[in-house]
């Protein structure tokens, strides 16, 4: 994502717009029909996008957790389910963050990490934070025929 700011260094946040390299590669995994999940990170805003196809329909979703060293401190556990005989794949995922000993230092450090971020514009979520996900993509006809994708 891009932040564009009131001038050039730390000032307010005036839009966030989605990146050029990034719909790029949003453009090329919708090509795919049995893309399902993006899998993103190292942004340290925590968000899923669920990524539309040109008809509107759910094409993928692209998921990040945050991270685990800085604010949010959190990861997620993501599952990929099929049943048999379904023609759906379920999309499951849980956010969880580290499990830490009430009053001891490292709790107390994470906790200035948190008051830190609110402070920080590049560290507050755009989006609301979420705890839990789900999603469901048919699958596409197998084998999948698509014209390769041109960069």
């Amino acid at each position: 994502m891009e932040v564009h700011r009131s001038d050039s260094s730390l000032g307010a946040v005036t839009q966030v717009v989605t990146s050029q390299p990034l719909q790029r590669l949003r453009d090329m995994l919708v090509h795919y029909p049995n893309v399902i999940l993006y899998l993103c990170g190292h942004t340290h805003l925590p968000e899923v996008v669920e990524v539309q196809d040109a008809t509107r329909a759910f094409a993928f979703a692209q998921m990040d957790v945050g991270s685990l060293l800085v604010f949010p401190q959190e990861a997620a556990i993501v599952e990929l389910l099929l049943e048999d005989g379904s023609t759906e794949v379920g999309i499951s995922a849980h956010k969880m963050g580290a499990m830490l000993a009430p009053g001891s230092d490292l709790a107390s450090r994470v906790a200035e990490s948190h008051a830190a971020s609110f402070q920080d514009a590049q560290s507050r979520p755009r989006y609301s934070d979420w705890r839990d996900y789900s999603g469901r993509k048919s699958l596409p006809v197998f084998p999948v025929g698509v014209a390769k994708y041109e960069l």
